[in-house]
């Protein structure tokens, strides 16, 4: 026999207590001040992580269901998901040193994949986001951690590079660069996978010293850029943004008492979908666009305004106020990237979600196409300056699985197929199949990069020199 439910009066039910729903605004307050909180704990517990459990001395190798290969991969996913809540602040080389890593001093740095215990870097250091700084290896059920990775002083990396036993002193890696092995000879460039070798004219020109560290800036430039990138972009916006997540249920409450009807819960539905939206434009379209825009100069000292602003306009756009929805895929991805500042052309289509690195100096055809982890990018930052240029990609180009057009333009039909990076500088043409790290037209690759000889073309005295390989990729880079 069922059991009888009583009857109550209307309202005498409810799922929050009185007294919350008395003192309900009250929420956003506390959800603001909980948040920096529930952050600084996730600091603090991935540095005492580091700090006390049992570490690893290279060369070492385990079974991967080894007490001790767990409490490593523990550290390193614990460090991966602290520094990208840190992203570009500029406590990442302190907060790395807290972890267990030997740091010089000088340093920048963004968001790093890492085993703390086994990293040394040094003086004057620039790593940009994205880079693997381990040498750990899982295979075949081994967990290897075969060698220390040192970063000597004055190294420079780009994006998405792996050096599992670091750079020499004032040497360069470009992007997508693996290098298997730490190189000999001091202040060489890399680029490429595998990697080509050029020498730094800047180092060897007499005269000439290589920079040492970013450009003095004023007193209160620095300190702006500590403040902003380190206090509003990593604490700041995740307390506006729990704000934002609460605020649908405080105005819910508040119009709805009592939710009895279709009509209330469509009500409430559409506040939620309104309150999302809304901070989505508010502080990455608004505000990102503010911040950062086609206005910006050229080349710009690290502690300029326009690198800060750049900071928290990716911060914004890419890391706290994310578009409640996805839109790859669809036919919205083209409209949203257009309210971000880059001009798409007809019948995009695109798989990735964050395809536009710069999307105010990103300048796209019709009918392009962009695969899963294709990306553009029209920016770089090299001797501790933040440079963008405008790019055009043009119609009906294929960005494959992967692949990245880096600060260059894409002429007409051009395909750049999976795992491509292109050269900086250096166009592909029209109709052309690329490939590579860095990516030669496939007719190049097939004949060996041999071609007819030619007239060896001066080289730019701010540009490296090609020690050897790959001379019809080459030639195209230095005309």
């Amino acid at each position: 026999m069922l059991p009888v439910i009583p009857e109550f009066a209307k309202g005498e039910i409810d799922a929050l207590p009185p007294r919350l729903i008395h003192d309900l605004f009250w929420l956003l307050l506390l959800s603001f001040a909980v948040s920096p909180l529930n952050t600084l704990m996730t600091f603090v517990a991935t540095i005492l992580a580091n700090r006390l459990l049992p570490k690893i001395r290279p060369p070492a190798e385990y079974s991967i269901a080894s007490i001790r290969a767990q409490i490593a991969a523990l550290k390193m996913s614990m460090m991966l998901q602290s520094v990208e809540m840190l992203a570009d602040a500029s406590i990442v080389p302190w907060f790395t040193r807290l972890c267990g890593a030997k740091m010089g001093s000088g340093c920048a740095m963004g968001l790093q994949v890492s085993l703390p215990e086994t990293l040394e870097v040094g003086d004057n250091c620039f790593f940009a986001t994205g880079n693997i700084l381990t040498s750990v290896d899982v295979d075949q059920g081994r967990f290897r951690v075969p060698c220390m990775t040192v970063m000597d002083d004055r190294t420079f990396i780009g994006n998405h590079n792996h050096l599992p036993q670091g750079l020499t002193e004032g040497s360069f890696a470009g992007v997508g660069t693996w290098l298997p092995e730490k190189p000999k000879e001091p202040n060489f460039s890399y680029f490429g996978n595998p990697a080509m070798k050029f020498r730094r004219l800047n180092a060897e020109t007499k005269g000439v010293k290589p920079r040492v560290g970013p450009e003095k800036g004023s007193c209160l430039a620095v300190f702006w850029h500590h403040f902003s990138t380190s206090i509003m972009d990593v604490f700041l916006f995740r307390s506006i943004q729990a704000t934002m997540m609460v605020l649908p249920m405080v105005l819910g409450r508040w119009l709805f008492p009592e939710a009895v009807g279709v009509s209330e819960v469509f009500a409430l539905i559409g506040i939620f979908t309104a309150c999302s939206l809304g901070a989505w434009y508010i502080f990455s379209v608004l505000l990102g666009n503010t911040l950062f825009n086609g206005q910006a100069p050229a080349s710009n000292a690290y502690y300029s305004t326009t690198v800060t602003r750049w900071f928290t306009a990716l911060t914004a756009q890419q890391r706290v106020f994310k578009l409640p929805f996805q839109t790859a895929g669809s036919r919205w991805q083209a409209p949203v990237l257009r309210m971000l500042g880059a001009k798409i052309g007809k019948r995009f289509f695109s798989m990735n979600e964050l395809l536009l690195v710069d999307a105010p100096f990103t300048i796209v055809g019709d009918d392009v196409t962009v695969d899963y982890d294709g990306q553009i990018r029209c920016h770089s930052f090299e001797d501790f300056r933040l440079k963008f240029t405008n790019y055009k990609v043009a119609d009906g180009v294929t960005i494959m699985a992967g692949a990245s057009v880096a600060m260059c333009n894409a002429a007409e039909g051009a395909v750049l197929r999976p795992g491509s990076v292109t050269w900086k500088g250096t166009d592909l043409e029209p109709f052309t199949t690329y490939e590579g790290a860095p990516a030669s037209a496939l007719g190049d690759i097939e004949h060996g990069g041999q071609v007819a000889p030619q007239v060896a073309p001066q080289v730019p005295p701010a540009g490296p020199t090609l020690l050897g390989r790959r001379p019809a990729v080459a030639e195209r880079a230095l005309k």
